[in-house]
């Protein structure tokens, strides 16, 4: 098909059905993430599942990491959750904590204690997985701002 036709067909879907299901197929071992858009004042927000490596959710905004997180893992219980220092807030934690097993790198000395046991710093270098996928993003989807080539 044409790309008007995808562009079509992809206008037509609701991100909110096609999010919902994906989440219950392949909510394991996910990653959340926030990237800024370059040359503007809103974040990229996303939800990657790293083991089967698809995109299940994403946000933009201005708000807050945790309050589009609390958005993206509305439907998701008795997954594994990999977050960075920006979502480490305590109601955040707490709310998280009941639904899903949280790796989330806390900040400051208790940080670097955090990457110092072997065993969290294996499962938190899954991380690394959705920093690769904005990367190849960012180079497959001109994405005005995100990319200076593309201004």
């Amino acid at each position: 098909p044409s790309r008007q036709t995808i562009h079509y067909r992809l206008k037509r879907l609701s991100k909110k059905k096609v999010s919902k299901k994906l989440k219950r197929l392949f909510s394991t071992l996910l990653v959340i993430e926030d990237k800024e858009i370059r040359g503007k004042k809103k974040r990229l927000h996303l939800l990657y599942e790293a083991k089967k490596k698809v995109l299940l959710d994403f946000e933009i905004g201005n708000n807050r990491e945790v309050e589009h997180a609390e958005i993206m893992l509305e439907d998701i219980e008795g997954s594994i959750l990999l977050a960075d220092r920006g979502y480490w807030q305590w109601e955040f934690i707490e709310e998280m904590k009941e639904k899903m097993k949280l790796y989330v790198r806390p900040r400051g000395r208790k940080g670097k204690e955090f990457m110092e046991r072997e065993i969290d710093r294996l499962i938190y270098s899954k991380r690394w997985e959705i920093e690769w996928y904005i990367e190849r993003l960012k180079q497959r989807i001109k994405m005005r701002g995100m990319n200076e080539r593309t201004q």
